[in-house]
């Protein structure tokens, strides 16, 4: 009898070790299945936010800088861009009052433009337009509102220098000169490689951009009657610059407006 009282004992001691275990293992299953409830909700939120700031915009914005100083050299122009989750797509065009050509091609060279005509410091101005596309990587920051960006930009810029009545004497025949009027031409295709951030809310959006890179120049003195062959011309920029050339190209830009 005694035999059988320890092994009921442990019969028992067994049975309510099994129901424990079983216990724990029902507590650990719910436990398990609460969590991935739970998860569900967070991961959906998660997704719906990355979704909501790294999905498509459309930014609209304009050149402030260029609003400041005179009404007659007052630049006007604007930007659009699509921005994606990776990228944005930037289309610029603006219509460029009284610039002034620094004569930069020139200096480089070692030739001295600080020079003047009739006794009027020589500032050519140009009126024209400058137009590009870029296309800008951008990091994706899915909980900010910010962006950095880097990537190519593709521009074109007409140019057309005020007119000018410049005195041109003839190679050919001695003591031959000529006053003859000219309205030159300067086509640049620039290819530059950018870098900056682009931050925006709900609404509005400020992109700030760096640029360095080169153009290609082709240049027309405006007188189909006069060239630099036959005749000397009486003016530093019209003699010494050439039809075409290269140059650098450094790219400071600032836009502001809405992002939707």
């Amino acid at each position: 009898m005694q035999r059988l009282a320890e092994l009921n004992n442990v019969y028992g001691e067994s049975a309510r070790a099994r129901e424990l275990s079983e216990s724990a293992a029902d507590c650990l299953k719910k436990q398990a299945r609460l969590e991935k409830k739970a998860a569900k909700p967070s991961q959906s939120s998660g997704s719906s936010r990355s979704s909501g700031s790294g999905g498509f915009h459309l930014y609209l914005g304009t050149y402030p800088i260029k609003f400041f100083g005179p009404s007659d050299r007052r630049d006007y122009g604007g930007v659009l861009g699509l921005l994606f989750r990776k990228a944005m797509l930037e289309f610029s065009y603006v219509k460029i009052q009284q610039n002034r050509d620094h004569m930069q091609d020139l200096y480089l060279r070692g030739i001295e433009t600080d020079m003047s005509e009739n006794g009027v410091d020589f500032e050519p101005r140009w009126d024209g337009y400058n137009a590009h596309f870029a296309i800008k990587f951008t990091s994706n920051n899915s909980n900010e509102n910010y962006r950095f960006y880097v990537g190519p930009q593709f521009g074109y810029s007409y140019r057309q220098i005020d007119s000018m009545n410049v005195v041109a004497v003839n190679n050919n025949i001695t003591g031959v000169t000529t006053s003859a009027n000219f309205a030159p031409v300067d086509k640049h295709y620039e290819a530059i490689l950018t870098f900056g951030s682009l931050a925006y809310g709900k609404v509005l959006g400020l992109d700030l951009g760096f640029g360095i890179g080169g153009y290609y120049s082709q240049f027309d003195i405006g007188n189909a009657a006069i060239n630099n062959t036959d005749f000397r011309i009486n003016n530093v920029m019209l003699a010494n610059r050439k039809k075409s050339h290269f140059g650098p190209l450094l790219r400071l830009s600032l836009t502001i407006g809405f992002m939707l």
